[in-house]
């Protein structure tokens, strides 16, 4: 049976979270990022499995990287969550908009998500990157967190991977009015 849905308020200026099941099971962070590169160039970026993967937050080694998937390990920087985790990170193919699925494995502890986006243009050398990441399973010791604590922890990690991403893209120009 499904868990009911309830809206929440969102704990960041980007970031809104949609619906969460009262057992914390399944959160839906969402929101919109300013990029100072084109859409085209942003998608061409990510769908490079390996520059995609060094946009990572906690990135402490790359295990392997093919051209739709890739595995990597990351040391999250939380204080109920320490020591590594293996991401399993797989391109889903959709037609207009770019989606992963990922499978994290950690000792004693268990998620899966899937990441949506779509780009839209934002002038001649920017865009907005419209996003959507939805945890659809936690187990372990991950399933013993308070709902707001696991919520907190995945909109700090959209936010890191954000601002890592915008780095990489180059400084945004200051706008001219």
């Amino acid at each position: 049976m499904a868990a009911t849905e309830k809206s929440l308020l969102a704990p960041s200026k980007l970031a809104a979270i949609l619906a969460s099941g009262e057992d914390g099971q399944m959160i839906r962070v969402s929101g919109q990022q300013h990029l100072p590169a084109s859409a085209e160039i942003v998608r061409q970026r990510l769908t490079q499995m390996h520059w995609l993967v060094k946009q990572m937050p906690h990135l402490a080694r790359v295990e392997s990287v093919a051209e739709d998937s890739a595995r990597f390990v990351v040391r999250p920087g939380f204080s109920f969550l320490r020591g590594e985790m293996t991401v399993y990170l797989q391109r889903l193919t959709e037609s207009s908009e770019l989606a992963w699925q990922m499978e994290v494995r950690g000792i004693g502890s268990s998620a899966q998500a899937v990441v949506r986006c779509n780009l839209q243009e934002d002038g001649e050398e920017a865009c907005q990157l419209h996003y959507e990441v939805k945890l659809e399973q936690v187990g372990g010791l991950l399933r013993t967190l308070q709902g707001s604590l696991l919520r907190a922890a995945v909109d700090k990690t959209v936010q890191d991977f954000l601002a890592n991403l915008q780095n990489s893209l180059g400084p945004s120009k200051p706008s001219q009015d």
